[in-house]
């Protein structure tokens, strides 16, 4: 895998979140508290749809946790080459999006 570096993305003045270059898949996760909006085990079962989607195509990747603004909430990625990008993501599109996912984002074609 290439090297991946992280980039901030501002959403005020005030907060953000570090995402990798080259994601494809993320969630997500405020933990296991009874209040969490975004559990992780919820955001967990959904990433393993795009594991097992890529497994199934050969694509490698790899996973990243990163911070936010919001100390209650991490991001969690999935990553693959940048050269897989496109491909990856356009086969997450057309098998993903119709299960009707509660946490878990694609990056945009």
């Amino acid at each position: 895998m290439e090297n991946d570096d992280l980039i901030w993305v501002s959403t005020s003045e005030w907060r953000g979140y570090f995402e990798p270059k080259n994601w494809i898949a993320g969630v997500n996760d405020t933990g296991m508290w009874d209040d969490s909006p975004c559990p992780s085990n919820v955001g967990e079962r959904e990433l393993q749809l795009v594991r097992n989607l890529l497994k199934e195509l050969n694509i490698e990747f790899t996973e990243r946790v990163c911070k936010t603004s919001n100390v209650f909430c991490v991001h969690r990625y999935i990553c693959v080459d940048s050269e897989q990008i496109e491909n990856a993501t356009r086969h997450l599109h057309d098998n993903l999006i119709i299960l009707g996912t509660q946490l878990l984002y694609i990056k945009d074609l």
